[in-house]
């Protein structure tokens, strides 16, 4: 049962420029009316004592770090929690969480659905646990034109401005699509073109062949099999971005193979002359042999194909996370694409009705689980209006979303003894102190799990913590015994009085690149 009383849910580190306007919603959970008050926040940063958002800009442009103690009051009680702002580059403090239109929408998304999205996340209290990114994808491009000739919406999208305004007005933040390619994968126009006088309408679909009207080179592979998944002579994506920064946009998701570094660092420059922060998220499926350059210039980068909601999909993609943790920094996190959980639509399609997920509920602990130890960005793509109890719940986690939102960005090691898959038992030290641990059931059956402390390389720890469960267990013998389900995992943070020992890692991205 939740308490009434207030109590700290969402992230406890945010990030911004110092020259940058911010927005910050405070993870906050409780019976409300609060009364929040906030000591030690940057001067020209102001807190709304109603719906617990720090806004403003600051006044010193100045690089600096500041702690902040928020202090939460209702009729039922009060708590204190310490946040911390880092005004400097790495404008994602901790990995990305919010939504995305793709899984759900698709080809039906439009303004009235985001801003159902955007108030169905405050609503539910999904917001408060930190999902705080709206994110618009593909099949919102009409043709260009405006102040800045950029791309502008389709008749879908009246207002994307106003919807910015809506959804900043809620405390969140809001993301688009792009490509740098002529064409997009679901057939609109991308971030550059042949020439600069080309006419899309003279190498188009016939009007009558279109899906949507603006929907010029035809639904995914049609853009591909013409030959418009190129970058074009014509670079148009500064002109996109000064156009998404006007709007008040927050996050650029940018798509294209394969996700070279010289066309990342076109634009990352293109977006960091912009007069608000926006984060560049690649996709998709970088190559490792990029890592180096990818992980110093994005805030995120997919790191395999598209995922599917089922057991198969979740495997192959988690286990290719390995080779990508050490290149996990602070700021930076490799993406292992949406969650397939809750209420899905079928990409690419004109999505009305949605279906439950084929991953059992095991599968979706699992599968959250392992996002979690790896800190991917958490994008759901379900029908958040429409959430189930089980959903809801495997989403308001806190200690389990602390797993992912753990600013030290230590890299996740298999700790899986020899002859057993990599995945099923993770280990990665947590930035407070201490160990996270997971045990996965890749198998069939129910069966019983043990990690012991040689195997981890741990000394006993005092203290452990099942986070799903919620409840403290004694450390017994010489490691950890559980019984986990078929395709189901349980999730631990060991803690010990004495200071943590350095356990041997995966090298860290610093020291790679020497």
């Amino acid at each position: 049962m939740k308490s009434a009383a207030p109590h700290w849910t969402g992230p406890s580190i945010f990030g911004f420029r110092p020259s940058s306007p911010v927005l910050i919603r405070l993870g906050i959970r409780g019976e409300r009316p609060y009364q929040i008050r906030a000591e030690g926040l940057p001067s020209g940063l102001h807190l709304n004592p109603h719906n617990g958002c720090i806004t403003g800009r600051m006044t010193s442009p100045m690089p600096a770090n500041f702690s902040v103690r928020i202090e939460v009051k209702n009729a039922s009680g009060e708590c204190q929690h310490e946040i911390k702002l880092m005004a400097g580059e790495n404008i994602c403090a901790t990995p990305p969480m919010g939504w995305n239109s793709w899984y759900c929408l698709s080809e039906s998304v439009s303004e009235k659905a985001m801003d159902q999205t955007a108030r169905a996340l405050v609503t539910s209290g999904l917001a408060d646990y930190g999902w705080s990114y709206v994110n618009l994808d593909d099949c919102w491009q009409g043709k260009r034109g405006g102040v800045f000739e950029a791309i502008q919406p389709n008749q879908r999208f009246p207002d994307l401005g106003g919807l910015c305004s809506r959804i900043h007005a809620l405390g969140l933040k809001a993301g688009i699509y792009s490509t740098p390619w002529i064409a997009t994968y679901a057939g609109f126009l991308g971030g550059s073109q042949p020439t600069e006088d080309w006419d899309v309408e003279k190498v188009a679909l016939p009007a009558s062949a279109r899906i949507q009207e603006t929907q010029f080179f035809g639904r995914h592979p049609s853009a591909q099999e013409s030959g418009w998944h190129r970058t074009g002579e014509c670079w148009l994506f500064d002109r996109d971005a000064r156009q998404w920064a006007d709007w008040g946009f927050d996050f650029v998701k940018v798509d294209w193979l394969p996700t070279d570094p010289p066309t990342t660092r076109r634009m990352l420059e293109d977006l960091r002359r912009q007069p608000r922060d926006l984060v560049m998220s690649l996709s998709n499926n970088s190559p490792i042999d990029f890592a180096a350059e990818l992980s110093e210039l994005a805030e995120t980068w997919r790191t395999t194909q598209d995922i599917q909601d089922n057991w198969e999909s979740i495997l192959d993609v988690a286990g290719k996370q390995f080779a990508w943790q050490p290149w996990k920094s602070p700021g930076h996190w490799p993406d292992s694409d949406m969650l397939q959980i809750g209420n899905l639509g079928v990409p690419n399609q004109i999505n009305t009705c949605f279906k439950p997920t084929r991953l059992t509920p095991d599968e979706q602990r699992s599968h959250l689980s392992w996002w979690c130890l790896f800190q991917s960005p958490l994008l759901l793509s379900c029908d958040v209006e429409n959430l189930d109890e089980f959903t809801f719940e495997l989403l308001t986690n806190e200690e389990v979303l602390a797993v992912n939102q753990d600013p030290a960005a230590f890299p996740a090691q298999s700790r899986s003894t020899a002859g057993k898959p990599p995945l099923e038992i993770l280990l990665r030290p947590a930035g407070q102190g201490g160990w996270f641990l997971g045990l996965f059931n890749l198998e069939s059956s129910e069966r019983e799990m043990e990690a012991t402390w040689k195997v981890l390389g741990l000394p006993r720890p005092q203290h452990l913590r099942d986070l799903w469960n919620r409840m403290n267990l004694k450390p017994f013998g010489e490691g950890v015994r559980v019984k986990v389900p078929s395709h189901g995992c349980s999730l631990f943070h060991l803690r010990s009085d004495a200071p943590t020992q350095r356990v041997a890692m995966p090298t860290r991205r610093a020291d790679l690149a020497k």
